[in-house]
């Protein structure tokens, strides 16, 4: 009985595993990843050539049951040729969020409109 609950066990978790975000997406990088946020702040960087707005970017926190933990609008950094958002890995409350698995979205506005990634990025917080 043990066998055959474990060897459940472990199949269902392979399968959820293949439906999770991935650790970056299309034109995103996030590192590092795993984040520790008392060792400084997280950054989200385009890779893709493109620019973040230099009005305002919109950074969505998710927990690991997809409840929002935090969200904000972020200017990039300067000096960062507008490529670069950081955070500091705080929640709505300004508390420092627990270790566990998270999921960004983040949806820049630009002259043609918001556009955002089409899937969130996975991120483990120590």
């Amino acid at each position: 009985m043990f066998y055959r609950t474990t060897l459940l066990l472990v199949l269902f978790f392979a399968v959820a595993c293949q439906n999770l975000p991935p650790d970056s997406a299309a034109g995103l990088k996030v590192y590092p990843n795993p984040y520790n946020p008392e060792n400084g702040v997280l950054t989200i960087e385009r890779t893709d050539g493109g620019s973040f707005s230099t009005m305002q970017n919109e950074l969505i926190v998710y927990d690991y049951s997809l409840r929002e933990v935090y969200r904000t609008n972020l200017l990039p950094v300067a000096g960062s040729a507008d490529k670069k958002l950081i955070w500091s890995g705080l929640d709505s409350a300004g508390i420092r969020v627990s270790p566990g698995l998270y999921y960004l979205k983040v949806i820049a506005n630009t002259a043609a409109g918001p556009s955002h990634t089409e899937s969130m990025i996975r991120l483990i917080v120590q």
